[in-house]
C-alpha cells in the first residue's frame, strides 16, 4: 500500500518549482472546475500527473484570474 494513490494521503504543494510539474510534461490534464466570485475572480482547477487513475503522480493545480480571463495566475 506505500505507492497505491488510493490509500496514501498526498504532500500539498504551493508553487511547486520542480520539473515534473510543467505543463510540457504532463501525460493528461482532465476534469475542469470553474468557479466565479462574487467579486469577479475566476478560478479554474483540474487534474494532470501519472497516465491512470489513481496515480501516485496525480495532482491538482489551480489558477485565478483577476481580470476576466485575460491574463492567470500562474500554476
Amino acid at each position: 500500500m506505500k505507492n497505491n494513490a488510493a490509500y496514501v494521503a498526498c504532500e500539498q504543494l504551493y508553487y511547486p518549482k520542480d520539473e515534473k510539474y510543467f505543463e510540457s510534461v504532463r501525460k493528461f490534464q482532465g476534469c475542469p472546475a470553474l468557479a466565479v466570485t462574487h467579486g469577479g475572480r475566476i478560478f479554474l482547477g483540474w487534474y494532470s500527473g501519472g497516465t491512470c487513475e489513481p496515480h501516485m503522480d496525480n495532482y491538482n493545480l489551480l489558477i485565478y484570474s483577476d481580470d476576466f480571463g485575460i491574463t492567470w495566475s500562474d500554476t
